[in-house]
């Protein structure tokens, strides 16, 4: 999937994010983008998009799958003041439901 131009800047990290996120955003300077679409309980989900808000710079982005699991997304953007863009499913059957958002810090 990763072309081999562009091998060298890609690292695959195995392991849950409530281990694997915090150091490696430590090792990092501030990040552009963080795209969440892993295990969409609401322990899960508020951890990561909290922990990557506090390590993603000014007019940087979190991108959100699966945000009509839980209230998990509500809650975050409500606890850091911001609306999210809302995008409907691009599946014809669930055209109308929501589970799609961008969040822009």
């Amino acid at each position: 999937v990763i072309p081999d131009r562009l091998r060298h800047r890609w690292q695959c990290i195995i392991g849950a994010s409530v281990d694997k996120l915090p150091e490696i955003l430590a090792e990092n300077d501030k990040i552009d983008i963080f795209s969440h679409d892993s295990d969409h309980t609401y322990e899960t989900m508020h951890f990561e998009l909290t922990t990557a808000w506090e390590g993603l710079r000014e007019g940087g982005v979190i991108i959100c799958d699966n945000i009509d699991m839980t209230i998990a997304f509500d809650d975050f953007c409500k606890k850091v003041g911001r609306e999210a863009l809302r995008l409907p499913a691009p599946d014809a059957n669930s055209s109308s439901r929501i589970r799609f958002a961008v969040l822009r810090k």
